[in-house]
């Protein structure tokens, strides 16, 4: 929609004021505000947040909800400075688009930074996951394992062999 078009305002109901139903309410799945609810899904598959949320189930200790606290406000800063960057990317990215004078090594320069910089976002979810399963394995390694075991037990998934 460019700039000065009108758009409806919506109304109680997801309606428009002529009374249909706004197009576009929907949650996207990238771009800004689009999807971005939606990071940190590996914390679903035993990530701090996990681990921290289901203690008392894993049996954690004091020492280890202590450990597991201080990762978890590392990640954060970490995640959100990897955040900010992947946007500013983006935006750079998408107004080289639209610029009318941007070669196309430029464009390609734009888009290879919103990339690396989606790069560096999957990989500290991999890295922040490990340092989670690191520290309770330096504790106790079967806490690792009962992890493991509840994530597949709540979605219903049970592995060849562990039984």
């Amino acid at each position: 929609m460019r700039f000065g078009a009108h758009m409806p305002v919506m109304q109680k109901g997801g309606q428009a004021p002529d009374g249909h139903a706004q197009a576009g309410s929907g949650q996207g799945g990238s771009g800004q505000g689009g999807g971005q609810s939606r990071r940190g899904h590996v914390r679903q598959h035993g990530g701090v947040g996990m681990l921290l949320h289901h203690a008392d189930d894993f049996g954690l200790e004091h020492h280890d909800i202590d450990a597991l606290e201080t990762l978890q406000e590392q990640h954060e800063l970490e995640k959100a400075k990897l955040e900010y960057d992947e946007t500013t990317a983006k935006i750079k990215f998408r107004y080289m688009m639209h610029r009318g004078d941007a070669t196309e090594a430029e464009v390609r320069q734009a888009a290879q930074a919103v990339a690396a910089a989606e790069l560096e976002l999957r990989m500290m979810r991999f890295n922040h996951l490990n340092n989670a399963r690191d520290a309770l394995k330096t504790s106790s390694p079967s806490k690792v394992v009962d992890a493991k075991a509840f994530v597949r037990k709540r979605r219903g998934e049970f592995a060849q062999g562990d039984k």
